[in-house]
């Protein structure tokens, strides 16, 4: 099984000329106009963030999540308009940097009652490892990634965390792995988003499920419907700007034919985790209601 998140295109290749024939033949689309999708590629195509959305399908490997969520630089460091909108601007990223905040704070509030940790995929880990372990170097922490680079990335974050020694990290990939019972905590995020079968979904959580002792804590999180796509949708609008709205889905869905926009309810959820004998303990929404955590127990 390949990565699903990143590496679709070859690295060479004029990726730019080729994306801006494909919106040329598709024409205009509801988000906007042909002049408008290729004065974006133009842009995109001028910054390194650009490029790599470009020829990935919007997809983020451990280096660009780490760019986006956790370590932003500050806006004026930025190339241009278009790169400080998808920094700071775009609804899913900023949505993405309050899941990650909710992560943190929810596995940091764990740690007292754990002894095995595993974040699967781990990319970098930095949720993980940059949480403060000073009463808790007894934690032992397992990362499995399918992406080499993200565990070289995560091994370097671990030594100048000075926990490398807590740490464990080995190539595998989530629907193949066989897990024992032996963790107390399993963090996983990205994944279903770019899976659109729910049997591939629920497959992944009953792997994730069997990995945890009874009682153990799931974190995990999803991508709400937007009112566009379900009239049920659990959006707050009020929150979300809606012209960037508009350009986030003209840039993801239409220019890079994101493959991570793949959309799920609470109540096509439920039953995927009761199935997994995983209980729901608490859903931390991030101020959109776009992109909720969810904390669930081992039954």
């Amino acid at each position: 099984m390949g990565l699903i998140s990143h590496g679709f295109r070859p690295i060479d290749g004029d990726i730019a000329r080729r994306t801006l024939a494909r919106v040329r033949r598709q024409g205009d689309c509801a988000n906007g106009t042909v002049a408008e999708q290729v004065r974006l590629v133009k842009e995109l195509d001028t910054f390194p963030l650009g490029r790599w959305l470009l020829r990935n399908r919007g997809g983020l490997n451990a280096k660009w999540t780490d760019y986006l969520i956790s370590s932003a630089p500050p806006r004026e460091q930025l190339s241009c308009d278009l790169e400080r909108f998808l920094v700071y601007g775009a609804p899913t990223v900023l949505a993405t940097r309050e899941r990650f905040g909710h992560y943190q704070e929810s596995m940091q509030q764990e740690l007292a009652r754990v002894d095995r940790v595993a974040s699967i995929p781990c990319g970098r880990m930095t949720d993980l490892l940059t949480l403060d372990y000073g009463d808790f170097q007894h934690i032992e922490i397992l990362g499995l990634d399918l992406d080499r680079e993200a565990l070289r990335s995560a091994r370097g974050l671990a030594e100048e965390q000075g926990i490398a020694g807590q740490v464990r990290l080995r190539a595998a990939d989530a629907w193949g792995m066989r897990l024992a019972p032996e963790f107390d905590m399993i963090t996983t995020n990205g994944l279903s988003i770019y899976e659109p079968s729910d049997g591939r979904v629920a497959e992944l959580y009953q792997r994730l499920a069997a990995g945890l002792v009874p009682g153990g804590l799931l974190v995990t999180a999803y991508l709400t419907p937007p009112p566009s796509t379900d009239p049920a949708s659990p959006w707050d609008l009020e929150a979300v700007d809606p012209e960037a709205l508009r350009l986030q889905g003209l840039i993801f869905g239409d220019i890079c034919d994101a493959a991570w926009m793949n959309h799920r309810t609470e109540a096509a959820l439920a039953p995927i985790f009761e199935a997994a004998g995983l209980r729901v303990e608490r859903t931390l929404w991030d101020t959109a209601r776009a992109f909720p955590t969810v904390l669930l127990r081992k039954v």
